[in-house]
């Protein structure tokens, strides 16, 4: 029998349901973008794997006097016949006797400087001595594409109706969605091993606001030592470690994305809880060092592997009958991938001393 115009259909429910979810976890990755103040991800097309450049070196500030010995790693892809080449221990540099083309990657070469000067201690008529910046292209990897597919039955179907078992199933793993990109939020914090690291001194251990005070003064150190002036610094601590202050603290608290964030805490401001952060730490690192990246739903789609999804590609939806279990299928798939540019500007602070 033929549809009646402008009946609901079921697939005009799943549409909208779909519709809905996908607006709210978005709404929700909208505010915490907009409290953080992070950019909203790049989206990663086909076959991209992702990057990070990561740029050394900094302006040189001396006066080199007509003579001066210095070394650099040579540029040589062979031995040079006659030409000495050298290896450096600690600040030594050594005479190779017989060079090895093997070892030629390890090897210096010796420049004798005609005289050059830059910044405070530039000489008047000087040559500006170069300074020089590396850029270092280094694999993050590919952007997370996570799918989960459950069923609502036929019997779910008769016990609650389509539109109740349905809807209750989306909204259960729609919660258990967004838990999981909380969680792969703060689990890149405890992956780091580049991670900047502030603790007390050996046999004696901080409190919890000599925590918060000693991060953040190790993260701007850090940030002033590489001339980064970007003090809009995010916090994560262990809900645990916090909640004992709590109830004497001029603070507010609300919930960002599934995530308890304090406004003002000890001084300091953007602070998350979680339970996924050790106990007794703490992490901070500026807003502008994370990144966020998705993926591109359009080229899965070519496929005709077609997801709901609402232009943001951050999650997607699709929906299918399974008559051989009797069931119809939810699609879901999410691909949020958070990581830091820079692993030197996330400082790890513990209460007690890391050896």
């Amino acid at each position: 029998m033929a549809i009646t115009p402008n009946t609901i259909t079921s697939q005009n429910t799943i549409n909208a349901t779909f519709s809905e979810y996908i607006s709210k976890y978005q709404e929700d990755y909208d505010r915490f973008e907009e409290m953080v103040g992070t950019f909203p991800p790049v989206v990663a097309k086909a076959g991209e794997q992702l990057f990070k450049y990561v740029v050394t070196g900094e302006l040189t500030d001396q006066a080199i006097d007509p003579g001066t010995v210095f070394y650099q790693k040579t540029k040589d892809t062979d031995i040079v016949t006659g030409k000495k080449y050298y290896t450096k221990s600690g600040d030594t540099y050594s005479e190779v006797a017989s060079p090895a083309k093997a070892d030629l990657k390890n090897y210096y070469v010796a420049l004798v400087s005609a005289g050059s000067s830059a910044g405070r201690t530039y000489v008047e008529g000087d040559e500006v001595s170069l300074s020089e910046f590396k850029l270092d292209k280094v694999l993050i990897g590919e952007t997370n594409f996570f799918p989960y597919r459950w069923r609502v039955t036929a019997q779910a179907l008769q016990r609650g109706g389509f539109r109740n078992a349905f809807g209750r199933f989306v909204d259960q793993g729609y919660k258990q969605l967004r838990a999981d990109t909380v969680s792969d939020i703060f689990n890149w914090i405890n992956l780091f091993t580049n991670a900047t690291v502030a603790s007390p001194a050996s046999g004696s251990t901080w409190n919890l606001q000599q925590l918060v005070a000693h991060s953040e003064e190790t993260l701007l150190n850090t940030l002033e030592t590489h001339r980064e002036n970007d003090t809009d610094i995010i916090h994560f601590m262990n809900r645990s470690d916090v909640y004992n202050h709590l109830a004497d603290a001029d603070i507010t608290m609300q919930t960002l994305f599934g995530m308890t964030y304090l406004e003002r805490f000890l001084g300091v401001d953007k602070v998350f809880l979680s339970n996924r952060i050790t106990p007794g730490t703490m992490v901070a690192t500026p807003v502008s060092n994370l990144k966020s990246y998705c993926v591109d739903f359009g080229e899965i789609a070519q496929a005709g592997i077609e997801y709901q999804t609402d232009g943001s590609n951050l999650i997607g939806f699709a929906y299918s009958v399974a008559m051989d279990h009797v069931s119809a299928e939810v699609h879901a798939v999410r691909t949020l991938t958070i990581t830091p540019e820079k692993e030197a500007f996330v400082v790890r602070g513990s209460m007690t001393h890391v050896a």
